[in-house]
């Protein structure tokens, strides 16, 4: 599918260029010094996850004007061979790095010579078999997709693998700089491109130059330049933590893809095109929520991860703060679908927009699980987030079939949703495992959903007002469902969510602002 791109808490990485010492110095942060760096972290990454999600979104809509859907459909079955090719091949070190409590130059120089072999591999594998791939799909031009971005592939194997420590450290304003430097690249690259060709090759284009800028920056940014070094110890150290990842990646190419692969075989290119663009616009929220949770608390959990009181916390808010972002973010999306596909897409979009409505519901499992995820990483369990995979692709093979077979596309996209779901009961398994009770979610959450629910409600009824005018409905909706929903969610608890908003604001500032409790305090 077209998817638009047990020990001491860790401190800051000690700087010793050319040598093998310890780059990780064990310091314990206090919890004010780390929630101000966690929120410091955040603005960066939702400003990252801001730039990718406008960019995705004005490409989706330019593409959409400009581009027939059967040729983005043909781009839509190269990328699935790319995930698949990436996936079967996944090393899991980056997060193995991140993970660590000590890292030294020579394991960072390994990490950098098995990611680039890996690539290597995975384009010359790509351009070997370009027309075996392009067989499967009955579709002989995506030969010719495949063998120019399997450059692409070997492009980004050269990125310079000390962009992944900005992560590990929480410095999120250099990894803004390297993330949001390829997706500006490759938005210019594939407006031009799209004005210029109409045609499939503007996306691929963009996705070219999108892979050098992210190489060219990448070493702006870092000083240290990595060394080719291969040295098999320190790869198993990486490997016995990564082979979950790797099994995980595998398993997520499968649930991820397995839709698109069953929708492009046997319906067609034109199809995969409608089913990919629903699925971009049902998951626009919760991708941008799951890369904050992958980006920040994956590494602000694991300082804490034996400190079960503060990681109780970290979790528990985390998940208060899926929750105030994505239910919104779903139900809105849902209800205004319609109007932003005629007034932006085109009426040739329309099929989109009962497979939309379908996968909202899974958008908001998806960042719940976002959320147990980064859990199950920081502690160290990278194989529960494996099994939890496992459950969801039984889940999705079994009920795949027979709801394709009653409702056709519709029946993929609620097949989807089904093993979406089973995040949930994940989510409850991590409030067990991090020792939070689960009434410091419930009550809290069910205020965010009336909210919500009066905010889908007044953007339905705006949108509805204007039927002939779907630009104006579009506008009018989502204003008013935005600012009901805040209203109301004022009125429900001033002093719960709203306030904790205001507190990270201040910390944002560099303020110490006041925690809920200090406001509810006499």
């Amino acid at each position: 599918m077209l998817r638009w791109p047990g020990v001491p808490a860790q401190g800051p990485i000690c700087v010793h260029p050319g040598s093998a010492s310890c780059r990780m110095a064990r310091v314990s942060e206090a919890p004010g010094q780390l929630g101000a760096r966690i929120v410091r972290g955040s603005a960066w990454t939702a400003a990252r996850q801001g730039v990718q999600q406008a960019s995705a979104l004005i490409s989706l809509v330019l593409v959409a004007r400009l581009v027939p859907p059967a040729e983005v459909g043909l781009f839509g079955m190269a990328t699935l061979v790319l995930s698949i090719t990436r996936a079967l091949t996944e090393t899991g070190f980056e997060q193995a790095l991140i993970q660590r409590s000590e890292l030294s130059d020579a394991i960072l120089d390994v990490g950098f010579c098995a990611v680039l072999l890996r690539a290597l591999a995975v384009a010359a594998v790509m351009a070997l078999g370009a027309d075996v791939f392009a067989s499967f799909f009955a579709e002989p031009r995506v030969a010719e997709l495949l063998r120019v971005l399997a450059l692409g592939i070997a492009v980004e194997g050269l990125v310079n693998n000390r962009v992944a420590m900005f992560q590990r450290d929480l410095d999120f304003r250099r990894y803004f700089y390297f993330h949001a430097t390829g997706q500006l690249a490759g938005l210019v690259v594939t407006i031009g491109s799209a004005l210029w060709l109409h045609n499939v090759w503007a996306v691929v284009f963009g996705q070219l130059a999108s892979a050098a800028a992210r190489v060219v920056i990448s070493y702006v940014l870092s000083a240290r330049r990595p060394r080719l070094r291969f040295e098999l110890g320190l790869a198993r150290e990486l490997l016995r933590y990564g082979r979950w990842v790797s099994a995980s990646s595998v398993l997520l190419f499968a649930l991820v893809n397995g839709d698109n692969v069953f929708i492009g075989k046997l319906i067609g290119a034109e199809a995969l095109a409608y089913y990919g663009w629903a699925y971009q616009l049902a998951n626009l929220p919760a991708l941008f929520i799951t890369q904050i949770l992958s980006s920040v608390m994956f590494p602000a959990l694991s300082r804490v991860r034996a400190e079960p009181q503060r990681l109780s916390e970290l979790f528990v808010r985390s998940m208060r703060l899926t929750w105030l972002l994505a239910l919104p973010s779903a139900l809105l999306i849902a209800v205004l679908v319609e109007p932003f596909t005629r007034a932006l897409l085109g009426e040739r979009w329309l099929p989109i927009v009962p497979i939309t409505h379908a996968l909202c519901l899974f958008g908001l499992t998806r960042a719940v699980g976002a959320s147990a995820g980064a859990l199950f990483l920081a502690i160290g369990r990278p194989d529960l987030r494996a099994k939890l995979q496992l459950v969801q692709l039984a889940v999705f093979g079994l009920s795949l079939w027979p709801l394709y077979t009653r409702y056709g596309v519709l029946g993929v996209a609620w097949s989807v949703t089904a093993y979406g779901l089973t995040n949930l009961p994940a989510a409850l398994l991590c409030f067990r495992l991090c020792g939070a009770p689960l009434s410091q979610l419930l009550w809290p959450a069910l205020r965010m959903t009336l909210a919500a629910v009066s905010g889908a409600l007044a953007a339905y009824a705006a949108a509805r007002s204007f039927p002939q005018l779907p630009l104006l409905a579009l506008t009018l909706g989502s204003l008013l469902g935005l600012g009901v929903c805040v209203g109301a969610l004022a009125w429900l608890d001033p002093r719960g969510e709203i306030a904790q908003l205001r507190g990270l604001l201040a910390k944002l500032r560099g303020r110490p602002g006041k925690s809920s409790e200090q406001q509810n305090a006499p």
